[in-house]
């Protein structure tokens, strides 16, 4: 078993650390409002290193909405908010619609790394998928994970959140790379809908982030083996937060800050600390996550 220790540089905490509280802020005028869109498919992560923010710098009020991928997108590219939090990259159509109308790709920084995962109730006969069966099973019309795994004998639902949520895109882009899906899925509402219905109808398989199902547990998510860019194949190994930082993973996501404008110092400030503040980061290595920029020590424990 691996164990990561992290070391952060402290570039950012004085700076920080002498804010004072929400309660000692400026006069209400002299507070700028931070209107913040937060895929709700990752609000839970997210969460504390926000209400820190918040409460310790002095200069803004951060407004925050919890809403799907697709809707945050929407208010960022109308002008409507000044930053979003997003686990995925532009869709195909968001980058056709960017280029129709010359508006350039906005800065974004990464925040973290976690993992697009498979999961299934503990105590499921699945134990390891293969990603170029998947990638068979979802963009053929034909094949199926009875076909390949023997230990089922009934055809599991793939269930998933909504078409406006970033995990359908990013199924789309990192599983069946940009082909067209041929597989049906089980759409639910919101990302938490999946694990409900997973729990109340077992056999299936359901898809989502990895740190959604950290340490609960009632799931498992499934090693996948595949084929890295070298054309070495990686053996299947535990859904992990060192194998992540490792690339033993074929479907890794990142968390992205997007600024609508970089002349916004408040909205910078905001972004460099959700990215690069020790404080933020180590709050994703304590989740379970990798932090994106972090100095990182890898230590074999066995």
């Amino acid at each position: 078993m691996m164990k990561i220790n992290i070391l952060i540089a402290l570039v950012f905490l004085f700076s920080f650390c002498s804010q004072e509280k929400k309660d000692e802020k400026a006069e209400k005028n002299e507070v700028k409002d931070i209107k913040i869109y937060c895929d709700e498919a990752i609000y839970n992560v997210m969460k504390y290193p926000l209400k820190v923010f918040d409460s310790i710098d002095n200069k803004v009020n951060l407004v925050v909405t919890k809403s799907n991928a697709f809707d945050a997108m929407k208010m960022f590219l109308a002008g409507e908010c000044d930053v979003i939090l997003l686990p995925r990259n532009y869709t195909h159509y968001e980058d056709s619609m960017m280029a129709v109308y010359g508006v350039k790709p906005h800065l974004k920084m990464p925040v973290a790394k976690d993992a697009l995962v498979f999961f299934v109730n503990y105590d499921s006969p699945l134990d390891t998928l293969n990603d170029s069966e998947i990638y068979e099973i979802i963009t053929s019309k034909d094949k199926k994970f009875t076909d390949f795994y023997r230990s089922i004998k009934t055809e599991p639902l793939l269930v998933t959140n909504s078409n406006k949520s970033s995990e359908v895109e990013n199924i789309f882009q990192l599983v069946a790379r940009k082909k067209k899906i041929n597989r049906s899925f089980k759409l639910m509402e919101e990302s938490d809908s999946v694990k409900s219905y997973l729990l109340k109808n077992k056999g299936n398989i359901g898809i989502g982030y990895y740190a959604n199902i950290i340490g609960d547990p009632q799931f498992r998510a499934l090693p996948i083996g595949f084929t890295d860019s070298s054309g070495k194949y990686i053996f299947p190994r535990t859904v992990h937060q060192a194998n992540i930082l490792q690339g033993f993973y074929p479907y890794i996501v990142t968390y992205w800050v997007y600024v609508q404008d970089q002349n916004n110092e408040d909205a910078m400030r905001f972004a460099r600390f959700i990215s690069k503040h020790p404080s933020a980061q180590k709050h994703f290595n304590d989740y379970g996550i990798v932090p994106a920029y972090a100095k990182i020590n890898l230590i074999d424990e066995r």
